[in-house]
């Protein structure tokens, strides 16, 4: 193999691989609900109130496994991913009047709380119900539907 073809192998592989790591965050975006709920409600400002750094939690089917940022303030929901997986994640603010308490479960990876998002909604997010807790006695946090209470309270088929 000659110089020519090394360099272009290396160049390939240098600009390739921000090029795929793009078309990954840009499909999980897109599968998991954050590109729809970017359209209506992205944050290009400060977000003020309390910040929890390095969650997980689910949006859709995509987990976020220590790379969620989830914020509760008087203007509502605020949700950024770790900087490296900004593209196509922006930073979200979702109105409180737009957040609801959904449901509950039992996973591998605990009890998880649902938020529903959007007025249709448009998505669901899913935080430990610890986060849940925190997040929903935050200063100004309102949240619609379910009692935190309630949804927090063990389920008749839940056996923990």
């Amino acid at each position: 193999m000659g110089t020519a073809e090394t360099a272009l192998i290396v160049l390939a592989s240098v600009a390739g691989f921000p090029a795929f790591f793009s078309l990954i965050l840009f499909v999980l975006s897109k599968i998991g609900g954050w590109n729809t709920l970017a359209t209506r409600y992205r944050m290009d400002r400060p977000f003020q109130g309390s910040l929890w750094r390095n969650q997980f939690g689910f949006l859709g089917s995509t987990r976020y496994n220590g790379a969620l940022t989830v914020g509760s303030g008087m203007e509502g929901l605020y949700l950024a991913v770790f900087f490296l997986f900004r593209p196509f994640h922006p930073p979200l603010l979702i109105p409180w009047g737009e957040v609801a308490l959904g449901g509950r479960k039992q996973t591998l990876f605990g009890h998880l709380v649902e938020f529903r998002l959007g007025p249709e909604p448009l998505a669901s997010l899913w935080l430990s119900d610890s986060l849940a807790r925190q997040v929903a006695s935050a200063p100004g946090a309102y949240l619609r539907g379910l009692d935190l209470h309630d949804s927090m309270a063990q389920s008749p088929d839940d056996p923990t």
